[in-house]
């Protein structure tokens, strides 16, 4: 990661510029258009929303797509 300034016209400072190279990509990613909600696991669809006009309620449909980052707990020996 490399940081810079960024100035105005004027020469004054604007704030900083972070140039970000060889990110990983997050296991998780959640996108949005006005009442619709995305969620996605790479490249896959994990989750949709839909909210209600008057916001009293969300319909979902969860695909099975869905890969846990965690692993599933295991039963305790005996």
């Amino acid at each position: 990661m490399r940081c810079s300034d960024v100035r105005q016209d004027d020469g004054a400072w604007a704030g900083p510029a972070l140039d970000v190279r060889d990110r990983r990509r997050p296991g998780l990613c959640v996108f949005s258009a006005e009442r619709r909600l995305l969620l996605s696991q790479g490249a896959r669809p994990v989750l949709l929303a839909d909210v209600d006009v008057h916001h009293e309620g969300v319909d979902f449909w969860r695909t099975d797509g869905y890969r846990s980052f965690v692993p599933p707990p295991g039963s305790p020996e005996p």
